[in-house]
């Protein structure tokens, strides 16, 4: 009943599901994103489709998406998990701009949770009109106390137990936006023969859903505990003396775990703590790269803070990064980039096949040949001095002849 309760009262507070689940669609063509401006829910995506142009989607803030390179077909898509207004361009040509408006409630804050207690013997009066949600939105209360029966609703509450024992009296609030915050206290309501009932504390640990549950603390004063058991909040349960025991939950969710102490008289204790397990989503090992020729830069998708980031360019060098980093190749080639990323236990792989030029050949203008024909000078004779001296000889010998005869 309890259940069925708190479940009605959480839903009453829950938004509607989206009705808009598929991406919206922007074209890219004739110089304009079209439409300019698209309005989305967070957590929707935009998807940006080429139909000629080179053109790219470059975001003005640097808390938006990744950019979507420029190309002049194909698709890129983005997706949008925080409320507000983003602004972009296309690099290679600015006057083309659009702009992505993401509805989605401001962060909201989980609610604090906070009562005070006065026992009269079998008696317990609560108030916890001392939780406090941040934004001030009205909060939803769930007592538990401790020996099988909870309380739906009031902020003040009282409640008599049945027999001696030790009690935990427990508060849960919950917010509109489904936020929860619980607080605790300890009722020793005593035995009539003196005899001190057993006291129910444990310890949680949590890895996805993988829950390890520590009941070390639990124990009776005369060592005349008798059975524990653990209701793990979605039907399972464990039984019997323990100190650890675990569980796998089959779905994400917020559970409550419950454990009841029971000593060897019947007096009983018990302690609850409400958790929520979730396997989180892969992680976005996906990158872009721009190059120039032998020099490439990497550039990652995710870049969220307390991301690691390793890069191996498959030429035998490495580098662990913060997010962008650019390497030279010493030779042309193919070479396999592979992007590690990792954030506390979780880890994700891609990988991007990429191609180095040869540098261009450096091509330089010969000097013109020396000529082969001799340089002619001014002013220094040439055939007519051969003639004039030719004749000189000739007239030479016949005045020879004359003399003779």
């Amino acid at each position: 009943m309890r259940a069925l309760a708190a479940a009605l009262l959480l839903a009453a507070f829950l938004p509607l599901p989206s009705a808009h689940a598929a991406p919206a669609a922007v074209s890219v063509s004739s110089f304009q994103f079209s439409p300019s401006a698209v309005t989305i829910q967070a957590g929707e995506s935009v998807t940006w489709s080429w139909n000629g142009g080179f053109h790219s989607v470059t975001f003005d803030a640097p808390s938006a998406p990744a950019d979507c390179p420029a190309q002049s077909s194909g698709t890129c898509t983005r997706t949008f998990p925080a409320a507000g207004t983003y602004a972009y361009h296309c690099a290679i040509h600015p006057s083309m701009t659009g702009s992505v408006t993401v509805l989605g409630p401001a962060s909201d804050g989980a609610p604090t949770a906070s009562f005070s207690l006065a026992q009269r013997g079998y008696f317990v009066d609560v108030d916890g009109s001392a939780s406090a949600d941040p934004e001030g939105q009205p909060l939803g209360y769930d007592w538990e106390w401790g020996d099988g029966s909870a309380s739906v609703g009031p902020t003040k509450a009282t409640h008599e137990y049945a027999q001696p024992g030790n009690y935990t009296v427990a508060l849960f609030v919950t917010d509109p936006a489904g936020h929860a915050a619980n607080a605790t206290r300890l009722v020793a309501v005593p035995s009539a023969d003196g005899d001190k009932p057993p006291i129910a504390a444990f310890e949680i640990a949590i890895d996805d859903r993988f829950v390890e549950v520590n009941a070390s603390a639990t124990r009776d004063p005369e060592d005349r505990l008798d059975n524990v058991t653990l209701a793990w909040g979605d039907g399972a349960s464990s039984g019997g003396p323990f100190v650890l025991a675990n569980h796998t939950y089959a779905a994400d969710g917020n559970y409550t775990i419950t454990l009841v102490a029971v000593d060897k008289l019947g007096q009983r204790a018990e302690a609850a703590q409400r958790i929520h397990v979730e396997i989180p989503p892969p992680l976005d090992a996906g990158f872009a790269v721009e190059s120039d020729g032998q020099r490439i830069l990497v550039k990652p998708n995710l870049t969220s803070a307390g991301v690691g980031h390793a890069w191996d360019f498959g030429d035998g060098q490495s580098v662990t990064s913060g997010g962008a980093t650019d390497h030279g190749y010493g030779k042309p080639g193919s070479y396999l980039v592979t992007h590690t990323v990792t954030l506390g236990k979780r880890a994700s792989v891609a990988s991007m096949t990429v191609t180095v030029a040869p540098k261009a050949a450096t091509s330089s203008t010969p000097p013109p040949a020396a000529s082969s024909t001799p340089e002619e000078k001014p002013g220094v004779p040439g055939f007519e001095l051969w003639a004039v001296a030719a004749a000189i000889l000739i007239l030479t010998m016949a005045r020879g002849r004359s003399g003779r005869s």
